[in-house]
């Protein structure tokens, strides 16, 4: 009994670590998040774990639909689409085991480690700014580090401000930590110059205070977000990047519109993910994106 009681803790311990190891990777360079994934299947696969998760998760239809993907996809010369397929299925397998092994412990632990880990990136991201400030550089400087670009950094700093504010109302852990880091990610996030981002976060935060059934934060941070836009509509040049505001939106419904003609061109087999990047190849005056 005490055998089997000791290679149960040890098989737990093992996939805490595979948890740990999951969300440490969305905050190095995309790639190493890639490799870690392949690896972390390879070792699912290995130890035959929770193999009876294939069925009750119907994880079958996704084989199929990640069969369908690829055909398409190779069939239309999308190759990057075929990668993705097999990426997503690879997701996919490991968040089934990730899901059956969570409990509410390693949850909040997960999460008390994505905010060290928005902590050290955000100051990595001050460090940066600091270091373009001084060289006396004159072009425009969004800062984007090791991660794919300056709107997913913003993005991942956004969730950990999001985090932090869950641990904050729900009084889970160090109020020091999560008040410091958010302030430090909010600062990351400004010098990233991406607009949308601070609706993702004031959303967000508006979600779990009407949730959690804070209604007076709640009107206190809808007065907040008045407050900060009649300050916007007064002195504008707040804003990052405020004056490429008309430009980026316009960058954005033209994706839409070929997205769309992409779309009625085929509508019922596509051309697998990463289409857009795809298609915009013998597209003169598309706007160039992933």
């Amino acid at each position: 009994m005490l055998t089997n009681n000791t290679a149960v803790i040890s098989k737990q311990n093992s996939m805490n670590l595979l948890i740990y190891l999951g969300f440490i990777s969305v905050f190095l360079p995309y790639y190493v998040s890639f490799f870690f994934l392949i690896f972390a299947c390879i070792y699912l696969f290995l130890k035959k774990r929770n193999t009876d998760l294939f069925k009750a998760n119907k994880l079958p239809w996704l084989l199929c639909f990640v069969f369908y993907s690829v055909i398409v996809a190779a069939f239309n010369g999308n190759f990057n689409g075929v990668i993705y397929s097999l990426f997503i299925f690879l997701l996919v397998y490991y968040s089934v085991h990730i899901k059956a092994a969570m409990t509410a412990q390693v949850f909040e632990n997960s999460l008390e480690l994505c905010c060290w880990l928005g902590l050290i990136t955000s100051i990595i991201g001050i460090v940066d700014k600091g270091i373009y400030l001084l060289s006396g550089a004159t072009y425009k400087h969004r800062t984007t580090l090791y991660f794919f670009n300056c709107n997913y950094l913003a993005t991942i700093l956004a969730i950990v401000v999001i985090i932090c504010a869950y641990k904050i109302i729900l009084s889970k852990g160090k109020p020091a930590l999560y008040f410091v880091t958010a302030l430090l990610c909010a600062v990351t996030m400004y010098f990233t110059g991406s607009m949308f981002v601070w609706i993702e976060v004031l959303v967000g935060i508006a979600f779990l205070l009407k949730f959690t059934r804070k209604n007076q934060l709640f009107c206190i941070l809808l007065l907040t977000i008045a407050t900060v836009l009649i300050v916007l509509y007064c002195a504008p040049e707040i804003i990052p990047r405020f004056d490429d505001f008309f430009i980026t939106i316009n960058n954005r419904v033209g994706i839409w519109k070929i997205s769309f003609l992409s779309i009625k061109s085929s509508p019922l087999f596509g051309k697998g993910f990463m289409a857009y990047k795809h298609i915009i190849k013998n597209m003169a005056n598309a706007y160039p994106t992933s």
